[in-house]
């Protein structure tokens, strides 16, 4: 689960921000 988190966060900001 912290995986996907902190592969998002890396790969593509925007994602996280939308989350």
């Amino acid at each position: 689960m912290h995986s996907s988190l902190h592969l998002v966060l890396h790969r593509r900001p925007k994602t996280v921000l939308n989350t």
